[in-house]
């Protein structure tokens, strides 16, 4: 008669299968974890995308609805673009629109901003018509710019996303825009 040893695990194969689970364990972890942080970043990236795509378009209505244009620059050599303004509304149609793109920055990052403001009839600002919006987050201020090229009635648009040390694939070059002022009036 064969006798079955029913006393159940001994404190050995007790210790031998933790520390196996112990080893194990951690890589198991490692990789879930690195998946949801290239998850989470990949998914922020794609985001800020859409965003700088939405920005150019509005960008782009802007020109299309504009009358006249003005780029405000700095005294340096080459001047550098500060902002970029586009009045938007049609002629004696009034309150006239003014819509103000520049890039600006605080203590946490840069940002692609937008004031919109309206004027009656006689250019003055009507009281509460200011609006300010950040319309792209999280981007680096020291390469994201607008440029003017007055003899070719361009101005280009570069946007380049913070750097994000947990990507590592090539996905953050600078996004680079053309938009034509030929046929509109600077001022």
């Amino acid at each position: 008669m064969i006798r079955l040893n029913n006393k159940g695990f001994s404190l050995i194969e007790m210790l031998i299968t933790l520390a196996l689970i112990g080893l194990v364990l951690p890589l198991i972890l490692s990789f879930f974890v690195d998946g949801v942080e290239d998850y989470v970043s990949t998914n922020h990236y794609i985001e800020q995308q859409y965003k700088v795509q939405d920005a150019t378009r509005l960008i782009r209505q802007d020109i299309e609805r504009a009358r006249v244009y003005s780029v405000q620059t700095d005294s340096s050599t080459p001047p550098k673009v500060l902002s970029v303004t586009f009045v938007v509304t049609d002629k004696g149609v009034y309150p006239e629109i003014k819509r103000k793109w520049s890039f600006a920055s605080d203590s946490q990052s840069g940002y692609l901003y937008l004031e919109q403001s309206s004027f009656d009839s006689s250019n003055t600002l009507i009281p509460g018509s200011v609006v300010n919006s950040k319309m792209v987050d999280d981007i680096d201020i020291s390469k994201s710019r607008f440029e003017y090229n007055e003899s070719l009635n361009k101005i280009m648009l570069y946007v380049r996303p913070k750097r994000n040390e947990k990507i590592e694939r090539n996905l953050q070059n600078t996004i680079i825009t053309e938009f034509s002022v030929r046929y509109k009036q600077k001022v």
